[in-house]
């Protein structure tokens, strides 16, 4: 795999990483139908320490079935279980409507969680509270998040590059300046 990379400001002490924005996510959309590779451990979920964290998984576990495909699967299921203390709302089951015998959510927080979702047949909507900054905190947002934008991380597949015929680096790689290969 080659990697090219954005050099990243490391003098910056309010700059916005990776697992900043991992630790203050309050809604993770399970990938791809709730399958093992599709999401990161331990440089994602386990990064996501909210204690109001909700999953959400596009799943059909019946069709999955009909294909001998186990999705969602049971140990990510196991996890998000445990990570979102039982805030798991799913495309084929929707949410739960008791909170689960191991969740050490206070029945205020199931509450909580359980008004703030709304099911119809076309969506589910999951209202999240945003608290309001000040215009000096909005400001700092706004230039956290350009400089955040600023710092792009390009993977390419060397053999795509091979079978392409590509000698050069990718164009992403010389606008950068930044070019890794392994």
């Amino acid at each position: 795999m080659v990697v090219a990379r954005a050099p990243v400001a490391t003098d910056d002490p309010n700059g916005v990483t990776c697992a900043m924005l991992l630790r203050n996510t309050v809604l993770y959309k399970v990938s791809h139908k709730g399958s093992m590779t599709g999401t990161a451990m331990q440089i994602g979920l386990d990064m996501m320490t909210r204690p109001d964290l909700v999953a959400m998984i596009s799943v059909d576990h019946e069709e999955a079935l009909k294909k001998r495909w186990l999705m969602p699967a049971p140990g990510l299921l196991a996890a998000l279980d445990s990570r979102t203390r039982g805030r798991i709302i799913r495309s084929d089951a929707g949410v739960p409507r008791t909170k689960g015998k191991d969740s050490d959510l206070s029945n205020a927080e199931w509450q909580e969680f359980q008004h703030s979702v709304h099911l119809t047949d076309l969506y589910i909507d999951l209202d999240v509270s945003i608290p309001q900054v000040t215009a000096g905190e909005r400001k700092k947002l706004e230039a956290n998040w350009t400089a955040a934008n600023e710092r792009r991380v390009y993977l390419v597949d060397r053999s795509l590059l091979v079978r392409s015929g590509r000698k050069r680096k990718p164009s992403c790689a010389r606008s950068t300046g930044w070019w890794t290969s392994t």
